[in-house]
């Protein structure tokens, strides 16, 4: 969201701190400033407002609030002189949908001459927005200045009275750029007698457009729920400044507080104007409850000390109401915090607020001994019983190209449908990972243990595959099968792997392995977690595995590339492949980092012939050919010092 130094300026009477320094205060307190950009004599902020601030932050009177809060600077009064209401044209509006539109406030301004005002312009013009007219510029710069939307019509072409209402089958409606659109019984609308005036809280239409020779308007002023504001914008293709901020929930309350603003600029831009009474429609809506906090709430969640008096301190600054009644804090939030509902919310508010970085002696929590069973001990005995047979653990996408139910929006074409199976993937990436392999006889070998849609719910598979390159070395049904066994042991499973896999074989399966896929030179197996835990005679008690962590060694990968380099050697048919194995390795430095690995054998004329591969690779730099040169020449002159033979 693009916002105005200079516009924030004007909140206050102290200086703000110099747009760089500024910066950084709202990064570290509120959000991330992404961008500075020098306009003139203007320096515009670009600040990435997260979802969970956008009910109140998407404004340059939002963010004022929280560079008040953080800086301790009291903000000026910015309240206009408002006129007094006079007798206008009369005004019904009647809302069908209150679920949908829980306020609609709107009065009616006759005798209007819009005078354009520089500073308006101005204003607008540095949040990228251009000026139109100066009555429509008066409502987006309500929209901007506090984040409520607004809209206006023009009152000459408005037939009969205002009604909120959803579209008829079938309706039409030309909106402001210019674009007609069909419209459904889905869509809210804002009509007069004759048919839509507006996309509730989407779009305004052509009917009843405000233009340079509009005197007479009526001022619109509403809310809507938000999640269908969402919902509506999808169907009808239209996002607008007005849908995002409702979208992420503007206050009830804002309404009234928009139109008096529009109101009072109106008034600022021309005194003769005749104002008429508000008409507000609304649906009662519950108070927000108040939220009860202490100051060892606080302090055990943060993990250090904050005192009462810092707790206040802090609270008064966001415009928290405070009394307290006993060690308890009882606190009511403004009507726009619709962010803070619960003691946690309060407590992330006083954390930022002080600065995580102030805060003195953090501490973690306090680790209890508490055992986790049931499932998720089930699912981390498989975590750590598959890698200790070769297997690596991956999480795949919960979305693919197939499968029985399909997302309405999908992220992309080929994650449309909610996956079937654990298998596809495994195997692209068993597939994909050999083809990285540096040696034949090293395997693919990959588990998953996710949730799976295969129609009649979601359900929890694991899936596990080996692959190798060549037929030769494919030993994966013997691991896959040493594998699971040793796992159903752990599970305290009576039945083997055999004895699933051949039920499953012969069509009598309880349903435990769902998949198979074989070929030359690998398998993949998935099973139905769920139903293979029921098997167990431990269902539901088990012990999460214990970890020792101190023996878990990570090393980086090195991004430099690898230079393989293969030997042959002719030796006596009485040498093993350890014996020089073990010379290669001691003559090829630490710049070895695979291998040597024996990839092919033979005898001929009384003498055998052994070929390893190796690959060269620094953590540090790219390796030249220069230097592998000269450490195989050493490997070379080891090798004819026992007396064996170069092929």
């Amino acid at each position: 969201m693009k916002l105005s130094y200079n516009w924030l300026q004007s909140y206050f009477e102290n200086k703000l701190p110099e747009p760089e320094k500024l910066s950084d205060i709202l990064t570290f307190s509120f959000a991330e400033v992404e961008g500075l950009e020098r306009k003139g004599d203007d320096t515009i902020f670009d600040i990435s407002v997260l979802p969970d601030r956008a009910c109140y932050a998407l404004s340059h009177r939002g963010v004022a609030y929280e560079i008040s809060a953080s800086l301790r600077l009291p903000k000026k009064d910015m309240s206009w002189p408002m006129p007094e209401t006079a007798k206008t044209r009369g005004l019904s509006v009647e809302i069908e949908e209150p679920g949908l539109c829980p306020r609609y406030i709107a009065r009616v301004v006759e005798n209007i001459n819009p005078k354009q005002a520089l500073w308006v312009k101005d204003h607008l013009e540095s949040v990228d927005q251009r000026s139109i007219n100066p009555i429509v510029d008066g409502t987006n710069l309500v929209m901007f200045d506090m984040g409520q939307p607004m809209h206006v019509f023009d009152a000459d072409k408005v037939s009969g009275g205002i009604v909120v209402r959803m579209a008829k089958e079938g309706e039409k409606i030309t909106v402001l750029s210019g674009e007609e659109i069909e419209i459904d019984s889905s869509i809210l609308v804002i009509a007069d007698n004759e048919g839509p005036l507006a996309i509730a809280g989407i779009k305004g239409g052509k009917k009843a457009e405000v233009t340079d020779s509009t005197k007479n308007v009526i001022l619109e002023s509403a809310n809507f729920d938000s999640s269908y504001i969402r919902k509506a914008g999808e169907v009808v293709g239209i996002k607008t400044d007005s849908s995002k901020r409702f979208e992420n929930g503007v206050s009830v309350e804002s309404a009234k507080i928009g139109i008096d603003n529009m109101t009072a600029f109106l008034f600022e831009m021309d005194k003769e104007i005749k104002v008429g009474e508000i008409v507000d429609k609304h649906k009662f809506v519950e108070p927000k409850p108040s939220i009860k906090v202490s100051e060892k709430l606080i302090s055990d969640k943060l993990g250090s000390s904050v005192s009462k008096e810092d707790i206040i301190d802090v609270l008064k600054r966001l415009d928290i109401e405070v009394k307290e009644e006993n060690d308890d804090l009882v606190l009511t939030v403004p009507h726009f915090r619709s962010d803070l509902n619960i003691p946690e919310d309060i407590v992330e508010e006083i954390g930022r607020i002080i600065g995580y970085d102030k805060i003195p002696e953090s501490k973690l929590p306090e680790v209890k001994d508490v055992q986790a069973g049931g499932d998720f001990a089930a699912k981390m005995i498989v975590r750590t019983t598959l890698p200790e047979h070769g297997f690596s653990e991956i999480y795949g996408y919960t979305f693919g190209k197939k499968g029985d139910m399909e997302i309405i929006k999908p992220l992309s074409s080929d994650k449309a449908f909610l996956r079937k199976n654990l298998s596809d993937e495994i195997d692209e990436k068993l597939t994909f990972n050999l083809s990285n392999n540096l040696f034949d006889n090293t395997p693919s070998s990959l588990f998953e243990i996710g949730s799976v849609f295969p129609g009649e719910g979601e359900r929890v598979h694991l899936a596990l595959g080996i692959k190798y390159k060549k037929k030769k070395f494919n030993f994966g049904s013997e691991i896959v099968s040493k594998a699971l066994n040793d796992l159903f042991g752990k599970l305290e499973i009576s039945e083997s792997y055999e004895d699933l896999i051949e039920d499953f074989e012969k069509g009598n399966t309880q349903g435990v392995v769902v998949g198979k896929i074989e070929d030359d030179v690998g398998i993949i197996i998935e099973l139905d977690f769920d139903k293979l835990i029921s098997l167990s005679e431990s269902r539901g008690d088990f012990q999460i595995p214990e970890l020792d962590i101190a023996q878990n060694k990570f090393k980086t990968i090195s991004p430099y590339p690898r230079i393989i380099r293969d030997i042959a050697i002719f030796v006596s048919e009485g040498t093993s492949s350890e014996e020089v194995s073990n010379i290669i390795k001691e003559k090829a430095t630490e710049l070895l980092s695979e291998g040597p690995v024996l990839f092919d054998e033979f005898s001929k004329d009384g003498r055998k012939s052994l070929a390893f591969r190796m690959a060269f690779q620094s953590e540090e730099r790219t390796l030249s050919d220069d230097e592998v040169n000269k450490i195989m020449e050493e490997i070379y002159t080891a090798i004819g010092k026992n007396g064996w033979e170069i092929r």
